[in-house]
């Protein structure tokens, strides 16, 4: 018993010596790439009802009831944000723990609503890869499981909604493939 009270205090000294490094996130912007293709090319892809869409503009919301909150200080741009330790994705927001990123079983580029955690059971929330543009002007790519991205037409056109394109349960046909490209990053939302 006393070895084992001595192996536990000995573990807890030096995981208190070594603290844990904080970790290291990539912030950017998405822009949907596709040449030969106005309606996707060069658009921002943007968070919007729990999804993400090319032309549609972004749910970007700052509550104005707040004390001490100055919505002022935060933008209505998506920004996303990349975990390169355990290669998940989420949203850069002020907002009292985050929004996680996740695709949904039928591929579709989804995220949490504010103050939740929940994730469907069937999504995914791991094996985003960023690769962050050769130069700060130059653009980047996000990829899902080692492939890219659709834009997929919408009833609401020019309106496209991002898809992940490798996992069983994408059935689309209906769809363009795009490079999901990065770019630097504008101040984010507090929530989406």
């Amino acid at each position: 018993m006393l070895n084992r009270l001595h192996l536990f205090l000995v573990a807890a000294v030096a995981v208190r010596a070594n603290p844990i490094a904080p970790l290291a996130i990539d912030t950017f912007m998405g822009v949907s790439l596709r040449s030969g293709d106005a309606n996707v090319h060069l658009r921002e892809i943007n968070a919007n009802g729990n999804r993400f869409y090319v032309n549609k503009d972004s749910s970007a919301y700052c509550p104005p009831d707040i004390s001490g909150l100055d919505c002022s200080e935060y933008g209505n741009n998506t920004v996303f944000a990349y975990n390169s330790e355990v290669q998940t994705l989420g949203l850069a927001t002020t907002l009292p723990g985050g929004q996680q990123i996740y695709v949904a079983a039928d591929g579709a580029l989804s995220y949490t609503v504010p103050h939740s955690a929940a994730i469907p059971a069937d999504a995914l929330v791991r094996n985003f890869t960023y690769t962050p543009g050769p130069s700060e002007n130059e653009v980047g790519n996000l990829k899902f499981q080692d492939a890219g991205f659709s834009a997929c037409p919408t009833s609401e056109m020019p309106i496209f909604q991002i898809f992940a394109t490798n996992i069983a349960g994408y059935t689309r046909t209906d769809c363009t493939g795009i490079n999901f490209g990065t770019t630097g990053s504008q101040p984010s939302a507090y929530q989406y």
